[in-house]
């Protein structure tokens, strides 16, 4: 059999109505007593849909299916050939059976009884069968994984989902185990799970940026290993004094340093966003990546600067904040090899002018800036500009 391709799913009589000719309570016609619906719990309440079909079938004299031909005198009839009449089925016992009236020709006709497993059900049962199996199934399309449900046994490994968290269940014959209280019983999903802690991010901030992320299970629920990465986004020049915390749903705040092992401890200005990655080690949350300087290069320039080499510049920084008071750079250099393409923005966080000497001799050639109108370039407080390294010219061109 070849792969089923992917296909719209269209739920079968997703638009049946319970009323006659529509659904029924599965049975209910049986009774005597149809019970139209269109609701599933409803068409599932009764003991004959654990029982099927058997249990739907009609009572009195035999359903004789539609299929079936009514007797007609002008035609002639092969031996074997079924007909109705009546209300009751006749099958042919001669060859050239023709207009020997079945109800009165018993050399010719004889009575068909059907059994019980012959007869049909309700129209409206056989619509309200495939309103379920189509419902549930276009359910299944739609959430992917479903909804957990108090009604529902589930086993070892079952996935369940509750307000967009998927579970794992820990335990056969799981019933009536909601799954964020019921920690012996679900664990949390290793993987499809994501948590928004809302805006964590403040502007020109006066005391300690304390963020909280919410939404999260008991840790009893949480794997072992379990990694999250927070996201922080501040405005250019903002302050944030006394530091950083974050608290998972009202836990112990965790302090995020400045650097990779420094805590901030006094005021600090931070000019980009921000991101940390925390782990769940079985006891508690650790902080285990904080790259507030990854790819970041904070440096104090002052004066005149030639061949400048601040302490951390390598391939790995992308973005470079100046602070200070001001000053100028006639070259820039690693004192390494330059790979070309490398590229860094240039932040001023100083209190004023950052320039960049066009093709200054002061600097050795290789590590030179080179300026798109040939004059040197000024960076305002608070502004920025990206330089990009060539090693066919050896030079960084700076790009406003």
């Amino acid at each position: 059999m070849s792969k089923i391709n992917r296909f719209t799913y269209i739920p079968f009589g997703g638009n049946v109505a319970g009323a006659p000719l529509g659904a029924e309570q599965f049975g209910s016609g049986a009774t005597g007593t149809p019970v139209y619906t269109n609701t599933p719990a409803t068409i599932m309440a009764l003991t004959a849909w654990l029982l099927g079909w058997g249990a739907a079938l009609a009572s009195g004299s035999q359903t004789i299916p539609p299929y079936v031909p009514s007797w007609d005198a002008g035609t002639s009839y092969s031996k074997n050939a079924v007909v109705q009449t009546g209300g009751i089925l006749y099958q042919s016992l001669i060859e050239s059976n023709l207009n020997n009236a079945p109800a009165s020709s018993p050399a010719d006709w004889q009575v068909i009884t059907m059994p019980a497993a012959a007869k049909l059900p309700f129209l409206e049962d056989a619509n309200a069968v495939d309103y379920v199996h189509g419902q549930a199934l276009g359910y299944i399309y739609e959430m992917g994984i479903p909804e957990w449900d108090s009604g529902t046994t589930y086993w070892t490994n079952s996935y369940v989902q509750v307000s967009g968290l998927v579970y794992r269940s820990l335990i056969d014959s799981n019933l009536n185990n909601p799954p964020a209280s019921s920690p012996s019983d679900w664990a949390l999903s290793s993987s499809g799970n994501t948590w928004w802690g809302g805006n964590l991010g403040g502007e020109s901030t006066s005391s300690q940026l304390n963020l909280t992320i919410a939404g999260f299970p008991p840790n009893a629920q949480i794997p072992t290993g379990t990694v999250v990465t927070c996201f922080v986004g501040v405005a250019f020049g903002s302050t944030i004094t006394g530091g950083c915390t974050v608290a998972i749903n009202g836990g112990t705040p965790i302090v995020i340093s400045n650097y990779q092992d420094t805590a901030i401890s006094a005021s600090v200005t931070v000019t980009l966003a921000r991101y940390f990655s925390l782990l769940y080690n079985g006891v508690a949350w650790i902080l285990l990546y904080n790259p507030q300087n990854d790819g970041v290069l904070g440096a104090t320039p002052s004066g005149t600067n030639n061949n400048y080499n601040p302490t951390g510049l390598s391939p790995a920084v992308t973005v470079m904040k100046l602070g200070g008071s001001g000053a100028t750079i006639t070259g820039l250099t690693t004192g390494l090899t330059q790979p070309n393409g490398w590229e860094i923005l240039v932040v001023n966080v100083s209190s004023g002018n950052i320039t960049l000497s066009n093709e200054s001799g002061s600097s050795s050639s290789g590590n030179r800036f080179a300026v798109y109108n040939a004059s040197d370039y000024v960076i305002p407080s608070g502004g920025f500009c990206k330089i990009r390294y060539s090693t066919f010219d050896q030079e960084w061109y700076v790009q406003p």
